[in-house]
């Protein structure tokens, strides 16, 4: 079973196994601009970060937050050995729970197009509803990538609220 809660300190040294392995990968593909280093901090603050336990060891991890009517995924990382294994699915299934209970209208995130995870997300139910040149990476060799957003849409009983919450009401 997979069980899915806030990441913990003693979860640093398995998450730096996996995010490393996970921007080895990236960035042989795509690297942020000085502008995207700015803008990724800008919203780290606000960012939740979530594990994923399998065998009482973290196979994956997600980073989130609220944007104004809807929750953004901005990090999705599952361990190699532990890929295929519905990892994946389970944090962005946990992460769409926490934007109903929040009242979001949907769950959003941008991924680029070079890398291939398009059709990954599509198959985790997201839709493309737009595609423009990435301001904030490029390609390894300086060329011009695309940043794809895609979208979930959440189906919401009528009485919820907005989803604006405070960042200290989403991490509470």
């Amino acid at each position: 079973m997979i069980e899915i809660r806030q990441t913990l300190p003693e979860d640093t040294d398995d998450l730096q196994v996996i995010l490393n392995h996970e921007f080895r990968f990236l960035r042989s593909v795509y690297r942020p601009t000085k502008a995207g280093h700015t803008d990724k901090s800008s919203i780290s603050r606000d960012l939740t970060r979530l594990v994923a336990i399998l065998r009482e060891t973290v196979a994956g991890t997600i980073q989130y937050y609220i944007d104004n009517d809807f929750m953004r995924i901005t990090g999705l990382a599952v361990y190699e050995v532990y890929r295929r294994q519905g990892i994946a699915r389970a944090l962005v299934n946990h992460v769409f729970e926490l934007a109903q209970e929040k009242g979001c209208l949907s769950v959003r995130l941008s991924t680029i197009k070079e890398t291939g995870n398009v059709d990954i997300f599509q198959k985790l139910g997201f839709e493309v509803i737009g595609e423009n040149t990435d301001k904030l990476c490029e390609g390894i060799n300086g060329e011009k990538v695309t940043d794809v957003e895609m979208e979930r849409r959440l189906t919401l009983e009528p009485s919820r609220p907005g989803c604006a919450l405070a960042t200290d009401q989403i991490t509470g």
